[in-house]
């Protein structure tokens, strides 16, 4: 349950609560001899408890609503926030967030582009949903393998990056080489027709001396040398040279 249902179930709560009390202070009149009449009710010992805490139940249940609207508005503005760096078919981070990120890299970064071989005929021979469902699929795939402290962005198109923080470049190229071969043995089936696909993937690590634009382009260099070499491969580049 989360914290606003909480509050929201505490409104309930805190008002059975004080009736419960005024109702049990009467039974306890009753019992000390009062008549339970309209008069009985307005004896000092009921005004008192009615004056007293009526105002302060009042006062706590409209606390708890504000902060019911507080909770209900901040998570509208988590809502929008994720939307705006957000993919919208996908899931993964859009490249307004990727562009963010670069400018956040370490000395012990990779990067990788990975691209769709085949978007292109697929959208021709089987419709562009089933290319929808081949890019959902790739990255449903891809967050498989990737670590929680990696970020997965769609570049655009059929194109995207990965930002490996804090890992060797070997390292990256283990898991990018298991993910390439997945998606290479996968089999998918949409309206009634099989069909394969796979990737092809450009990596490159960084240095002190890295910005956004040079290991972008290092990483698509090596993307290129990928798809030159017949598709399905892995290239990779020490930026250290940024030369393949």
């Amino acid at each position: 349950m989360t914290f606003r249902h909480y509050k929201q179930n505490n409104i309930v709560f805190v008002m059975l609560l004080h009736y419960s009390t005024i109702f049990t202070l009467g039974m306890l009149s009753l019992i000390k001899g009062f008549k339970l009449s309209y008069y009985s009710l307005s004896t000092p010992i009921f005004i008192i408890f009615v004056i007293g805490f009526l105002p302060l139940i009042i006062t706590y249940v409209l606390f708890l609503e504000k902060d019911i609207k507080l909770l209900k508005e901040r998570d509208l503005k988590q809502q929008a926030m994720t939307q705006s760096i957000t993919d919208g078919l996908t899931g993964a981070y859009n490249n307004y967030y990727l562009q963010k990120q670069l400018k956040k890299l370490n000395d012990t970064s990779v990067l990788a582009i990975v691209d769709l071989d085949n978007l292109k005929p697929l959208n021709d021979t089987y419709g562009h949903l089933a290319g929808d469902y081949v890019l959902c699929y790739l990255t449903d795939t891809i967050k498989q393998y990737i670590r929680k402290t990696d970020i997965l962005c769609r570049y655009g198109g059929d194109e995207f990056v990965i930002i490996f923080k804090d890992c060797a470049l070997t390292d990256a190229k283990k898991i990018m080489t298991n993910i390439r071969q997945h998606i290479y043995d996968d089999t998918h089936s949409f309206n009634g027709e099989n069909f394969t696909t796979s990737i092809s993937v450009g990596m490159c690590d960084t240095n002190q001396h890295t910005t956004p634009e040079n290991i972008l382009q290092c990483a698509d260099q090596a993307l290129y040398q990928a798809k030159r070499q017949g598709k399905n491969r892995l290239s990779f580049s020490q930026s250290e040279s940024n030369t393949i």
